[in-house]
């Protein structure tokens, strides 16, 4: 039989943790992005074409990051959701 030690707050409170560190990292990549951009009106060339494109691709590795928080996020909220429901039966 499982065992389980864990309150539902605490679980809810690390799916918020989680939540909020999706947010800040949204936030960081939005002003990453930007200071991209503003770099890229300044320096042209093949070295910026170069530096920009793998910054494209290296991009879409923090927006899984970003949903992979978000997912985790809402999974944990809702395991604390099925818990309590279970505790009240």
């Amino acid at each position: 039989m499982a065992k389980i030690l864990i309150t539902p707050d605490e679980i809810t409170n690390a799916g918020q943790k989680f939540e909020q560190a999706a947010q800040e990292s949204q936030q960081m990549a939005q002003q990453l992005n930007s200071l991209m951009e503003s770099m890229r009106s300044q320096w042209e060339g093949m070295t910026s074409n170069k530096f920009y494109d793998r910054f494209l691709q290296e991009k879409k590795s923090m927006d899984v990051y970003v949903r992979m928080l978000q997912d985790v996020g809402k999974d944990l909220k809702d395991i604390a959701t099925r818990f309590r429901q279970a505790d009240q039966q």
